[in-house]
């Protein structure tokens, strides 16, 4: 057990090293040039506003898509959704708490992410945040100019991660809802998907699994029809 856990950490250290070793020497090699011209406090101030947005964009994404992927997981009941495929093998779906560690690692994954990419508008925050009027206003909505040099594209970045945000969490309720088989099993009645939740946990690790006879009649004409059989022939 020692040997894998050190063997993990060792993976996970040349992984941190391939992705981040580049930006990590692009920095380094910014901080010579800027001591090197007596700029270095400015160079500071960019690490600072980036580190202070992706902070705050990865926090706020990773709770907005964790809770989302929370409420989705509710809908899940505690049966393994089986499908068979037309060969007889059966596919058992990952179960809730499988979902639940695959998805939160999604979500962790997605949230920094997005937090590299608003730390990469480092000086569109740092403009709005220090800006300054221009003393002239717009002669059709009365604005003063620096909200269009400063605020307005401010706000529509926070509108743009905002709305992928919304969009990546209806992703993912979507992805489990399908994975999960929930969509799939919409069409039994709720007490019917509850006895099966009942019945998987008396009878597990034994997949319990639910069938629409009506699905097989429907394959079963569509089949007849396609060998030619009349209507009299396929009753």
């Amino acid at each position: 057990m020692p040997n894998r856990s050190l063997r993990y950490v060792i993976l996970a250290a040349a992984a941190v090293l391939f992705f981040l070793g580049p930006s990590l020497l692009g920095y380094y090699t910014d901080w010579l040039w800027f001591g090197e011209a007596g700029y270095r406090q400015i160079f500071r101030v960019m690490l600072t506003a980036q580190t202070t947005l992706f902070t705050v964009v990865f926090a706020v994404s990773g709770l907005w898509l964790a809770a989302n992927i929370k409420v989705a997981m509710r809908a899940i009941g505690d049966v393994r959704t089986v499908f068979t495929t037309r060969d007889g093998l059966d596919i058992v779906l990952p179960g809730r708490q499988q979902m639940r560690t695959l998805a939160l690692g999604i979500a962790v994954v997605l949230g920094g992410l997005i937090g590299l990419y608003a730390s990469s508008r480092w000086v569109t925050w740092m403009s709005w945040r220090h800006a300054m009027p221009f003393g002239h206003a717009d002669p059709v909505l009365g604005y003063d100019v620096s909200f269009y040099v400063f605020t307005l594209p401010f706000v529509q970045f926070v509108r743009g991660l905002a709305q992928t945000l919304v969009f990546l969490a209806g992703l993912a309720a979507g992805a489990i809802y399908l994975i999960s088989g929930t969509v799939a099993s919409s069409g039994f009645p709720a007490k019917v998907r509850e006895f099966a939740a009942r019945l998987a946990r008396r009878v597990a690790p034994v997949p319990v699994r639910l069938c629409d006879e009506r699905l097989t009649t429907v394959s079963g004409e569509s089949i007849l029809r396609v060998q030619g059989r009349d209507g009299a022939k396929r009753r």
